[in-house]
């Protein structure tokens, strides 16, 4: 599950995919749970526990899905460890907070914002954003070893190191021919 690699066109559709599917799944739980308009019309506190439920599992499944893609991702393009499991931590506080501002949220007038769960999504989300737009690592640093050490197995030996050539400067070609008039002539013939 967590091999290979995940180029940026296929990590955008399967990260937009799961947010979909997250969202549809979360209106799916209120849904049969209270409906949608009792739950607009609750009060925050013990009715909506089974919401809570529903939305942290939810959320929980479909997080091991985003790490997933989200370290095959950081493996193709190279990154670091440190980021990428910091990403996953971020994704799973983001997923065992989330349900808690279902369970607490007021509408309408006097309800309440989570500035620190809007400050984690604000976090996630520009660190989805490098790994949706950070090039691949093939295609960054231009390293072709892979492709030589595959070309190797299947022919035989491979020289990887061009052939040195020797260089000497010519005095010719450095210095500008003078005219007759004793101005330089700069490539001019006369």
């Amino acid at each position: 599950m967590f091999t290979g690699n995940l180029r940026r066109w296929p990590f955008f559709l399967y990260s937009m995919g799961l947010g979909f599917i997250e969202f549809f799944l979360d209106l799916t739980v209120i849904a049969t749970t209270m409906g949608l308009t009792g739950f607009v019309e609750s009060r925050p506190g013990p009715g909506r526990e089974g919401i809570t439920l529903g939305v942290f599992i939810v959320g929980m499944i479909l997080m091991v899905f985003r790490a997933n893609i989200a370290i095959r991702r950081n493996r193709d393009r190279g990154g670091s460890k440190k980021f990428i499991w910091g990403y996953v931590i971020l994704l799973v506080m983001l997923a065992v907070f989330s349900p808690f501002e279902v369970l607490f949220y007021q509408h309408g007038e006097g309800g309440y914002s989570n500035p620190g769960l809007g400050i984690l999504s604000i976090i996630s989300f520009g660190m989805w954003i490098r790994l949706v737009f950070s090039s691949s690592d093939s295609e960054s640093s231009g390293d072709i070893s892979d492709e030589i050490a595959e070309l190797a197995a299947k022919y035989g030996k491979v020289d990887i190191d061009p052939p040195a050539v020797a260089f000497t400067p010519s005095l010719r070609a450095a210095a500008p021919a003078f005219t007759q008039g004793g101005s330089p002539s700069f490539g001019k013939r006369r």
